[in-house]
């Protein structure tokens, strides 16, 4: 659905990890200007620790699309500089708003 709601509003996915290890292969070879990123991730590592590792590796930005948008996560996701924590289910008015004003260049959205 989010793959969906993305291309809807001309935003190119550049892939789907669910892994760590594939997230950070897919920052890399593609440099998107930002990375979805849900708190749950297969594997070893959750996505608040992969988005830390490819913001300070890529300097790559994630907007957090996940059921947990807790303070406590927020808290430890504060490093991955996140552009926004979106709430699931994803009500599209709210991700077109952010792509909006990221487009626009905002800084915190």
């Amino acid at each position: 659905d989010l793959q969906m709601m993305l291309t809807d509003l001309d935003v190119e996915v550049v892939g789907i990890a669910m892994t760590e290890r594939e997230a950070a292969r897919l920052a890399a070879l593609h440099q998107p200007d930002f990375a979805t990123m849900d708190v749950v991730l297969r594997g070893e590592c959750n996505g608040i620790d992969t988005a830390i590792r490819i913001y300070q590796t890529h300097r790559i930005r994630s907007l957090f699309v996940t059921g947990n948008v807790s303070p406590a996560a927020r808290l430890r996701g504060a490093a991955a500089k996140p552009l926004h924590w979106l709430a699931k289910p994803i009500a599209f008015h709210n991700l077109k708003e952010i792509i909006r004003q990221f487009r626009e260049g905002a800084e915190d959205i």
